[in-house]
């Protein structure tokens, strides 16, 4: 319960690679393209150039391997969706290396425990759990607590108002 709850907050705050649509299909959303390479173990995302935080920082592919690599240290539960033996960044190319083939990495990466944030955020002194993430999403933590979160608009939202 108290992980469903918190991920419906998040998600209005940060946001994932992919989405999801009526039907159930992974569709570009912070990754505009991917695709799998002959090797089946190799996926490359093209990340969404027109992407900020709401903190104004631009969205990168270099900012996407942060934030995974952060949701593997932090989240013992990443392990359990998929292994990666290596993720780089290119520009706005992420590529991510996994240990065996995962036909289905893109739609794995649509779950909430993988949306990005802007990492630096936390390494420069913000308290993630008293102040909220950082992210892409239409909203922005204004106040939180235990009992409450408040939100309030993401004026740098990327994906209209």
């Amino acid at each position: 319960e108290n992980y469903f709850s918190w991920a419906v907050v998040r998600f209005g705050i940060g946001e994932t690679l992919i989405k999801f649509d009526d039907q159930m299909k992974a569709t570009p959303w912070l990754a505009t393209s991917w695709k799998q390479g002959d090797d089946k173990l190799t996926w490359t995302f093209t990340i969404n150039d027109k992407v900020k935080f709401s903190n104004g920082n631009k969205l990168t592919a270099e900012a996407v391997k942060a934030s995974l690599e952060r949701t593997f240290a932090k989240s013992k539960r990443a392990k359990t969706f998929f292994n990666y033996t290596e993720i780089t960044a290119n520009g706005q190319e992420l590529t991510i290396k996994t240990d065996k083939e995962y036909y289905n990495l893109p739609n794995l990466l649509g779950d909430p425990l993988f949306l990005i944030m802007d990492v630096t955020a936390e390494a420069n002194g913000r308290d993630i759990a008293k102040e909220g993430p950082i992210g892409t999403g239409p909203y922005v933590v204004s106040s939180f607590t235990k009992e409450r979160a408040e939100l309030k608009r993401n004026d740098n939202y990327w994906d209209g108002k």
